[in-house]
């Protein structure tokens, strides 16, 4: 073998080496739906009867899935390619079919009212969520302390707080401590008492209702972020390769949610808007140095790996469309930075 072969089959094997390091196994999101299932359950254990112990999660899960349908409504594939091209783009707009194109609509408001009306707005969260019936309403209630909560059942030392946990009333402190008043305690959070007493070596009673509203808050919490966490993994997941990133995309921006996690599974490097979903995640606030599964939806099992691939790779590599590399808006700031630097030169000299 000469040593121009020996070179070239070194470096087909150091290349072969590198893709297999940059290549792992992936975290499957419905695996995390799952494994918040099994936590919730956890977390329920002793408040219901086995019956409800069995049928609490089963609802749970429904009611992702109910929501992540209700985002797709909201914003159906059509409207997503729309904003952000990547696949045909259907003559269909979502106005057009909910309003203008429809004969009971037209009929209440008048065939020739000039009426327009947003289907993204009218179909707004709120409205969703008055819809619901009372039990799924709760799912999505934002997490509050309770009213009041006494230091130990029986006795009179207690706080009034607000939904936030801040002390509006302390009453009675004293009897958990002679150092301690009330007016002390007035404007702290209920968790900052917590640990205050805690550093003040003061034991807490067996049954402590300022731990058990602190408990009951954090797992409410938990509940709460963890349910809106996996109604986005199932728009990724429902939606597949590039539908479902850029529409959980919309879905973690509108309910603060962490907008790498569709950017992470929302890598096709065959995708024509790839490059324009990445400029508008980094515009959001992404991180330019986020590792990004490639290839997620094309797995054949879950058991596959993917390649990993950073930001900014991709923004090195991945061109906007075979005429340009940048998006306009990059041509655009880059215009702009040249005129700027002219300005600066010219006012030198």
């Amino acid at each position: 073998m000469t040593v121009s072969k020996k070179k070239s089959a070194l470096e087909n094997l150091r290349r072969h080496l590198n893709s297999l390091e940059e290549r792992e196994r992936p975290v499957l999101l419905d695996d995390r739906v799952d494994e918040y299932i099994k936590w919730y359950k956890s977390s329920i254990r002793g408040l219901y009867t086995s019956v409800g112990e069995y049928q609490e999660p089963i609802e749970l899960r429904d009611f992702i899935e109910k929501v992540a349908v209700w985002y797709e409504l909201k914003h159906p594939d059509y409207e997503i390619i729309r904003w952000m091209p990547g696949d045909f783009e259907e003559r269909i707009h979502v106005n057009e079919v909910m309003f203008s194109q429809n004969e009971y609509f037209r009929e209440v408001v008048g065939q020739n009212s000039e009426m327009n009306i947003d289907w993204d707005k009218f179909y707004n969260f709120d409205a969703f969520l008055a819809s619901l019936p009372w039990k799924e309403r709760y799912f999505l209630q934002e997490p509050e302390y309770s009213d009041i909560s006494y230091w130990e059942v029986g006795k009179s030392p207690h706080v009034h707080l607000s939904k936030s946990g801040i002390i509006e009333l302390a009453e009675h402190m004293e009897y958990i401590s002679p150092n301690l008043t009330d007016e002390e305690v007035d404007g702290m959070h209920i968790t900052s008492l917590v640990y205050m007493l805690s550093d003040r070596g003061i034991k807490f009673p067996e049954k402590c209702e300022f731990l058990e509203t602190c408990r009951k808050y954090d797992t409410w919490y938990k509940q709460h972020e963890g349910m809106l966490d996996c109604i986005m993994y199932r728009i990724i997941e429902r939606g597949g390769n590039r539908i479902g990133p850029r529409r959980a995309f919309l879905f973690a921006k509108e309910f603060k949610r962490d907008i790498d996690v569709p950017m992470k599974y929302g890598v096709d490097i065959s995708d024509p808007a790839l490059r324009r979903f990445i400029i508008e995640y980094l515009k959001s606030g992404g991180n330019p140095d986020l590792v990004c599964y490639s290839g997620y939806f094309h797995r054949t099992s879950k058991h596959d790996s993917v390649t990993r691939i950073s930001i900014r790779e991709l923004l090195r590599t991945k061109g906007n469309d075979y005429r340009n590399f940048y998006t306009e808006e990059e041509d655009e700031l880059h215009q702009r930075l040249v005129d700027a630097l002219v300005k600066v030169k010219e006012k030198k000299h």
